[in-house]
């Protein structure tokens, strides 16, 4: 097997955030807090800008979730994950997907694995995890998005390591992510007070994924 083709397993870091933006924007938030999340990678990371479309990633179920759209895995990844017949979710059916697992009480990892193979997918991999574990109706779209965002890069940086993510690279991303938060926020105006610096101060956000590992 050539090293384009091996698969990797990890399971990565992902505590729960503390509440960042205006308490009505969630519902349930960490109604189920978040521990942890399997990632499966063919091959090496691929480094890819972030994107409004990931491709090469796919939440797969280790379960049916009832009310969620599913389709075949391997039409999204790929055969060489060792999927068949095995579903994942459909990609469109992510705000779905958040309302079920909590309208069930379905704790997330006991429903889903992520498969992804660049960064792109990674971080919206986790960026959804994020959702997943914290309820909202998205009337405050944007700040719920910061919420999310603020968690997926924090987990990032607290894995960076295993998934082998540098430190400029988490930089650079952390910039990436910031604009499109911009940009939603011109798009999409806040009805509620926000304070997107979590993301714009760099040592700000690493003080906070920190400071998720060290219990402060």
């Amino acid at each position: 097997m050539t090293d384009a083709l091996r698969l990797t397993t990890l399971w990565l870091h992902t505590p729960p955030l503390p509440l960042l933006v205006h308490p009505s924007v969630f519902d349930g938030f960490s109604w189920a807090p978040s521990t942890r999340l399997e990632w499966r990678c063919l091959g090496p990371l691929v480094d890819t800008d972030v994107s409004e479309d990931p491709t090469g990633m796919a939440f797969v179920f280790r379960r049916a979730v009832d009310g969620v759209p599913a389709e075949l895995a391997r039409l999204h990844v790929g055969r060489a994950y060792g999927l068949n017949e095995e579903q994942c979710l459909a990609p469109y059916a992510i705000d779905q997907a958040t309302d079920e697992l909590f309208a069930q009480r379905i704790e997330p990892t006991t429903a889903l694995w992520l498969a992804a193979n660049n960064v792109d997918a990674l971080y919206w991999g986790l960026h959804d995890w994020a959702h997943f574990h914290n309820h909202g109706d998205f009337v405050e779209r944007a700040a719920n998005e910061l919420q999310c965002d603020s968690a997926a890069l924090s987990w990032l940086w607290i894995n960076r390591a295993a998934i082998g993510l540098s430190d400029a690279r988490w930089s650079r991303l952390r910039l990436e992510v910031l604009d499109a938060h911009r940009e939603r926020c011109e798009r999409l105006p806040p009805g509620v007070a926000m304070d997107s610096s979590v993301i714009a101060d760099e040592l700000k956000l690493c003080a906070l994924a920190e400071s998720l590992v060290s219990g402060a």
